[in-house]
């Protein structure tokens, strides 16, 4: 939570980042200094989200590639068929990379949802501003931005249905 209300409570020009809440009194320049404000989850779980859903679809596709063979080998070993020790060795080095990729997606996808648990708990993020707001500012709450394009007084910012939307104070 930052709190910038003093009697000279301005942000202009930079970035500013918090979890849950901004409050400030006067937020950008009239001479249209680049200002970032940021509430809601920290950019690098999204990252850290992306990363590993690529992660599990690679993983999946290897497990895809490799399954025929793996099921092709267990119709012989069913009908009594003896692989030779190489193919054997083979099979099992497989059927051992298939077992680890299959546990190494559980992991991915418990990790997946405890992060979208953290962005989920950010949905009451807001910026709210008891001056005034100037033009060009940026507006970043959780996963979604917007740019302020006129100035306004005394408003706040929330996300609203995947939108930043600007209310009354």
């Amino acid at each position: 939570e930052i709190n910038v209300t003093g009697r000279k409570g301005f942000i202009t020009g930079g970035r500013v980042s918090a979890a849950n809440v901004i409050r400030v009194k006067t937020l950008g320049s009239p001479m249209g200094a680049d200002t970032i404000v940021e509430v809601g989850a920290d950019p690098s779980v999204k990252l850290r989200i992306q990363e590993l859903q690529k992660l599990v679809v690679e993983h999946k596709k290897a497990i895809e590639i490799s399954h025929p063979v793996l099921t092709a080998n267990m119709q012989k070993l069913r009908q009594g068929v003896k692989l030779k020790p190489d193919q054997m060795k083979y099979f099992q080095e497989m059927l051992q990379e298939e077992n680890r990729r299959n546990q190494e997606i559980e992991q991915y996808l418990q990790e997946m949802e405890s992060l979208q648990a953290i962005l989920d708990a950010s949905s009451n993020a807001k910026v709210e501003v008891s001056g005034e707001v100037f033009a060009g500012t940026k507006i970043c709450i959780g996963d979604v931005s917007m740019v302020v394009k006129n100035s306004m007084k005394f408003c706040k910012f929330v996300k609203q249905q995947g939108d930043v939307k600007m209310t009354a104070l």
